[in-house]
């Protein structure tokens, strides 16, 4: 959906980034991209991350026209933390509106993007997130992802980065 998104759901991902910036860990304003933890590479506004995951595909749930959810992901991505699992279909960023959150979005999500994966033959899906971040780790969890690596103290002291992988095995209802 990258390039060809509309100007409507541009502005809806960019609401929605807004919306759930602070509660990234580093914020999403700080990021120059989708891939970079450094902190102060962002302009203090969503739009450089935003301008990022243009290049990605998307996965948005939608109520009343509104965005209230985005999956978005890269295809063929090789990670030097995740190389022995590459390639990858490597979800970014998972985002959903707080009013919104606890109704199976994300989880839906997720299980779209692990059908659409599993179809395309030996690929596997990965993402990662930080360690308090224990909704997402509960989802994913659930969901069948392994921790794969854990890079201490990595996002701030005690915040470690947790890098996960679906087994291409995993099959959804």
């Amino acid at each position: 959906m990258a390039k060809s998104a509309s100007a409507d759901l541009v502005a809806g991902v960019r609401r929605l980034l807004r919306a759930v910036d602070g509660e990234f860990i580093p914020p999403l304003s700080s990021r120059a991209d989708s891939l970079s933890l450094a902190t102060g590479s962002g302009a203090g506004t969503v739009e450089p991350y935003l301008t990022a995951i243009r290049d990605e595909q998307w996965l948005l749930v939608r109520r009343g026209g509104v965005v209230i959810g985005l999956l978005s992901y890269l295809v063929d991505h090789r990670d030097g933390a995740l190389s022995p699992w590459a390639p990858l279909v490597y979800v970014t960023t998972v985002a959903v509106d707080a009013e919104h959150r606890r109704a199976g979005h994300a989880q839906s999500m997720y299980e779209h993007l692990a059908r659409r994966v599993r179809g395309s033959g030996g690929t596997r899906l990965a993402t990662r997130t930080w360690s308090s971040n224990r909704s997402h780790l509960t989802l994913l969890r659930r969901l069948g992802f392994n921790e794969v690596r854990r890079l201490v103290d990595d996002r701030s002291a005690g915040q470690d980065t947790i890098y996960l992988v679906l087994p291409t095995t995993r099959s959804f209802a």
